[in-house]
């Protein structure tokens, strides 16, 4: 767990925020419809994205099952999790199907956004590359 310190506090607040009621947040949000879900989308986009961060700084090669389960899959139950103790747990919060939903699209645009970054940059040849082939 060392090795991902900053996943670990993610990971915390978002409990921290799932849990609390809502009339203790001290921000007041405005009522813009799906303002909810781009939240949720967020959160999640950014706990894989420095969950993803810190896995690629203490591993030189990607084990693809590990990974899967380690930043796909466990993040999705978490919040599948998270969603069904909203509603069983609590009586100020419910279980949004459509939280699952965003949660999950900002757990796979965090495996996206690296990947296409990184296959844009893997066809790109450098202008050294280029000269020495003359």
């Amino acid at each position: 767990m060392r090795r991902y310190t900053y996943t670990c506090c993610c990971i915390v607040l978002i409990f921290v925020l799932c849990f609390c009621k809502p009339s203790s947040i001290p921000v007041e949000l405005p009522s813009i419809l799906g303002l909810d879900k781009v939240i949720h989308l967020l959160m999640y986009l950014g706990t894989c994205g420095v969950m993803w961060t810190e896995y690629l700084l203490s591993h030189r090669s990607i084990n693809v099952r590990r990974t899967a389960l380690f930043a796909v899959i466990a993040p999705i139950l978490m919040s599948i999790a998270i969603e069904v103790m909203q509603g069983t747990l609590t009586d100020f919060r419910g279980c949004d199907v459509g939280d699952v939903y965003a949660n999950a699209v900002g757990v796979v645009l965090a495996l996206l956004i690296p990947y296409g970054w990184w296959l844009c940059n893997r066809t790109k040849s450098t202008p050294a590359d280029n000269s020495s082939s003359q």
